[in-house]
């Protein structure tokens, strides 16, 4: 289907006929919902056994929903175009926020129907709107968020979406148009480990800058995601780079956050333990100690020691 068949969809005192008593309408909000908790931890017990489709139908729903021909225009290019598609389309929200925590899991199953959504850029960055703009209005606040597939995919951890765009030759290092950021620096801020390995196999730059002057391994570090930072270090990658609004290193991050495991990392790559920030003037040791991460601060007070 290209559009919504307006004139086929089920009356609403029908679809609750249908579910027997287990649903009901909220005449305030206009919502659908179970009639009590206790139906939906019913249902969430027998789903695989009964329905076991369930994901794979659900998911194809919202790409199908998101890949109509109405959205095909891209982002919409003002706010009130913005909030009007929304208030017309009310599926949207919800596709849209949503679509990848249904494929995750079955993405064999429905790249038929994901992939052409994925490489159509106008498409993926309509979707991209309505997920990246902030909830607070502010004059232009829904603009600039226009994404690849590939960005999307990466985000979101679709290790198959990805490897098949990749055959596609997508440029795996193309930037997204509000922050600069490359597909292996969403994929490294979110710990997806499996995607970063497969962009680590392409010829990409891992030192990429976003606009605030952020690497993948900055991104990942902040974050304490370990398996990633540990690929990451694996490259020619440079340690001790530093973001434009805070001047802090990968490792001020770490140790800031108490991540033990990734501090421990870096400082086996002779990662700069007097560096300081540029706001604070704060090294790793200060803050670690600051924040009372006792491991962490020991970790980096012995590498001190022991490189004087």
């Amino acid at each position: 289907m290209q559009e919504l068949d307006r004139e086929n969809i089920p009356d609403v005192n029908d679809m609750v006929s249908f579910c027997a008593g287990l649903v009901i309408v909220d005449l305030e909000s206009n919502i659908i919902r179970l009639v009590h908790y206790t139906t939906q931890e019913y249902l969430k017990r027998i789903l695989a056994t009964w329905i076991p489709d369930a994901p794979t139908s659900i998911a194809i729903t919202c790409l199908t929903y998101l890949s109509f021909k109405i959205f095909a225009s891209g982002c919409s290019p003002n706010d009130r175009e913005f909030e009007d598609r929304l208030a017309q389309n009310v599926f949207l929200g919800y596709a849209a926020s949503h679509w990848a925590n249904h494929a995750h899991e079955v993405q064999v199953d429905v790249k038929e129907v994901a992939l052409p959504f994925l490489r159509n850029e106008s498409l993926a960055s309509a979707t991209n709107q309505v997920i990246s703009a902030p909830p607070y209005r502010y004059p232009g606040y829904s603009q600039g968020w226009q994404e690849t597939g590939l960005h999307v995919v990466a985000r979101f951890g679709l290790q198959d979406f990805l490897a098949s765009l990749l055959e596609c030759n997508e440029y795996a290092d193309s930037k997204d148009a509000q922050y600069g950021r490359t597909p292996l620096s969403w994929a490294a801020e979110n710990g997806h480990e499996a995607v970063v390995k497969l962009l680590l196999e392409k010829a990409i730059d891992v030192d990429s800058k976003d606009n605030s002057n952020q690497t993948p391994l900055l991104w990942a570090a902040r974050n304490g995601h370990e398996a990633v930072v540990r690929l990451l270090l694996e490259k020619a990658i440079d340690v001790d780079s530093k973001d434009a609004r805070y001047g802090r290193t990968p490792l001020l991050w770490a140790a800031e956050s108490g991540h033990e495991a990734v501090v421990r990392l870096l400082l086996e790559k002779a990662a700069d333990v007097d560096s300081k920030d540029a706001r604070y003037g704060r090294t790793p040791l200060s803050w670690a100690a600051r924040n009372g991460h006792e491991a962490v601060a020991k970790l980096i007070e012995s590498k001190t020691q022991r490189s004087q």
